[in-house]
């Protein structure tokens, strides 16, 4: 999924500072806004996922989990198991308890643009991913902030 119009300011105003451990028994998920050159930066982009059936298919519908602004990235808490995290494309991803795990979201130019999630193999890459990027709001205050939801 995909918003155009005008940029809404998603920053939470700190920038990234060090990879922060998740609470017990979750998984810690650092989306991460990372594109190269030759690609489009759109205002922002939704990240959603579902968990997998164990077969290659989602068993669930995709739930919006992320809108993440150009140059952002925003931390998320999960639950373990198998999921997949969908831009345009969709990619399968395990998570295991109490771990960390970093994806990069963006366009990639491949004779064409292409909008995926990847993950980051080891945590030093992802650390230097974050480096220098600013965190972006949570999922509910994005919404607002993008006109999505009113503020009540």
């Amino acid at each position: 999924m995909f918003l155009s119009g005008c940029a809404a300011n998603l920053s939470s105003g700190k920038n990234f500072q060090s990879i922060e451990n998740p609470t017990a028994e979750k998984s810690k998920v650092y989306l991460i806004r990372n594109e190269n050159m030759m690609t489009p930066k759109l205002p922002y982009m939704a990240v959603s996922t579902a968990k997998s059936n164990g077969k290659g298919e989602p068993a669930e519908k995709f739930e919006l989990k992320a809108l993440i602004g150009k140059d952002m990235f925003v931390p998320i808490l999960m639950d373990p198991g198998t999921y997949f995290f969908k831009t345009s494309m969709k990619t399968e991803i395990s998570l295991k308890p109490n771990g960390i795990t970093c994806l990069e979201v963006g366009g990639k130019f491949r004779g064409v643009t292409v909008y995926n999630v990847e993950e980051i193999v080891s945590l030093e890459d992802g650390i230097k991913t974050l480096d220098g990027k600013q965190e972006g709001v949570q999922m509910v205050d994005a919404l607002k902030r993008t006109g999505w939801i009113k503020n009540k």
